[in-house]
């Protein structure tokens, strides 16, 4: 089994991040043979932020946030995020953003994915 980690950041984006995750849990489980995922989450949003705590929702991935509270800027909260993860463990690293949609067949056609290992 192949496994993935996505970090991203959101900033007042809420709603976004919950139809963004929706997408990768659907993805995941289309390929839940074939890989695992762990989704980072820095959460830049400064002030009138929300918990980010209905993650339980998204059964086919692991997610964890990192709450930080402050605007670190997008690759600032990257950063700070995989200081903090063991990248080692993962055959693929994905940096994205909370306002796109994951197609369906996602993984799988990264699973099938013909990559040189450099």
């Amino acid at each position: 089994m192949k496994r993935i980690a996505i970090f991203c950041v959101t900033y007042n984006s809420y709603n976004e991040l919950t139809n963004y995750l929706s997408s990768i849990d659907v993805a995941s489980k289309v390929a839940v043979e074939t890989i695992s995922v762990d989704v980072f989450i820095a959460d830049n949003t400064e002030k009138d932020y929300a918990v980010i705590n209905n993650l339980d929702a998204f059964s086919n991935i692991n997610c964890q946030v990192f709450p930080y509270h402050q605007n670190l800027g997008y690759f600032g909260g990257i950063q700070r995020m995989m200081k903090n993860v063991n990248l080692l463990v993962y055959d693929y690293i994905a940096l994205t953003n909370v306002d796109l949609t994951i197609s369906e067949d996602a993984f799988i056609k990264l699973v099938n994915l013909d990559v040189d290992n450099n």
